[in-house]
């Protein structure tokens, strides 16, 4: 293999793969809230979104992708 040079489909490591775009599914799942609510109700996102399934995946994100990152963790 030469530096610079995009490896071969057999030289790559399926679970690198995965874990790569699993973070980058979180990233954009934690970043949603801001793409598509207006900034006035973006810590009252429940006015928007209210339904069952809503809270939810609220919840997983909150709990998940943001959690201590945006320091909702802190003591």
């Amino acid at each position: 293999m030469q530096m610079g040079m995009p490896v071969s489909l057999s030289e790559r490591i399926l679970f690198i793969d995965v874990l790569r775009g699993l973070a980058l599914f979180g990233i954009l799942a934690a970043n949603l809230r801001g793409f598509f609510a207006p900034l006035d109700v973006y810590d009252g996102i429940g006015v928007l979104f209210h339904g069952r399934v809503d809270i939810m995946a609220r919840w997983v994100v909150d709990t998940f992708a943001s959690g201590r990152w945006n320091g909702c963790g802190e003591a």
